[in-house]
């Protein structure tokens, strides 16, 4: 679902690693990279049948890297940045409730929103979406 020049994030219906994270304890920390969606071209649309065959196992995606070799990854105009967030400490419960999964999930969306809004002006040059 990457798209050339747009960066998208798709966390906010992801919340099984919030569970684990609370069920062993695990720190939670947030990572972003600039420049991942200019590796591979992936072509747009079909959105629907897209993700209808996702959720059947079936991959819906057709990338495309460098020019004579589709499978290796584009070096992108502006470089690659990774840039890693602080890490969240997590209270390990057995079993935790939905309360604890979705205040964990907002305390990391908002962590990464951070995360991001921090490092834009460096590593898109102020042209980040």
């Amino acid at each position: 679902l990457s798209c050339l020049g747009e960066d998208r994030v798709f966390v906010k219906m992801r919340k099984g690693f919030m569970r684990l994270a609370i069920e062993q304890g695990y720190r939670l920390t947030p990572v972003f990279a600039f420049g991942e969606n200019e590796c591979f071209w992936n072509a747009q649309g079909l959105w629907d049948l897209r993700l209808s065959l996702s959720r059947r196992g079936v991959p819906g995606v057709a990338f495309w890297g460098r020019l004579f070799c589709p499978l290796l990854p584009r070096r992108p105009a502006g470089g690659l940045h990774v840039v890693v967030g602080r890490s969240i400490p997590v209270e390990r419960k057995a079993n935790p409730s939905r309360e604890d999964v979705d205040a964990l999930h907002g305390r990391f969306v908002e962590a990464l929103q951070d995360l991001y809004r921090r490092h834009v002006g460096r590593c898109r040059g102020g042209s980040g979406q």
